[in-house]
């Protein structure tokens, strides 16, 4: 009796542990499709642009493209060091990173910089039906 419980038990835990992994591995597929969309909506975008000859905004959304590559390198490994081939490509990406990044405008100051005017007023009206 001890031993069927036992072997009860231990197969939930299994079958806990297996949703729960299985979950995970779903959540970051769906992770991993999203980034993945989302970076071949980015190089649609070049492409297309570079085919119609718009250069200059194929250019911008390359810059874009590396600010994000380089801020997420960043984010996960660090700042490469060194002397390597590497470490000299990253820190010209860094370059054009800050670049870009210097020409953004932040989205805070968009919205708290709303214009005012003075004579501004908000009424309510009460409204019977």
């Amino acid at each position: 009796m001890k031993k069927n419980i036992v072997v009860i038990v231990l197969s939930l835990a299994l079958a806990v542990v297996s949703y729960l992994l299985g979950w995970s591995n779903g959540s970051l597929r769906d992770f991993e499709a999203r980034e993945a969309r989302g970076r071949l909506g980015m190089n649609l975008g070049i492409y297309q642009a570079m085919e119609r000859g718009d250069f200059q905004r194929a250019k911008e959304n390359m810059g874009i493209v590396i600010l994000g590559q380089t801020r997420t390198y960043e984010q996960q490994y660090g700042v490469p060091t060194g002397t390597n081939s590497f470490a000299q490509k990253f820190e010209a990406a860094q370059a054009i990173a800050s670049k870009v990044e210097s020409s953004l405008v932040p989205l805070s100051s968009i919205i708290t910089n709303v214009p005012h005017t003075p004579d501004f007023k908000i009424t309510v009206e009460d409204q019977k039906d």
